[in-house]
């Protein structure tokens, strides 16, 4: 078999693969990759807002003690 570009589209566009696919299960683990390596970066960056969010609380309360 030869390699054969792909596209998916999913939500955050769409991107393309250039290697053989073998079956369609093979085509299922590239997307739930993606999906996953998509959620955790959305998971790391609502921990970071949190994280920010935190700060200022803690920021705040600390200039609050000062004045």
């Amino acid at each position: 078999m030869k390699d054969i570009p792909l596209g998916v589209s999913l939500e955050s566009g769409k991107f393309i693969f250039n290697k053989t696919i073998n079956n369609q299960e093979e085509v299922k683990e590239i997307i739930n990759n993606h999906v996953e390596i998509k959620e955790n970066a959305r998971n790391s960056n609502d921990q970071f807002v949190k994280q920010i969010e935190d700060y200022k609380l803690m920021l705040k309360t600390c200039q609050s003690w000062i004045l």
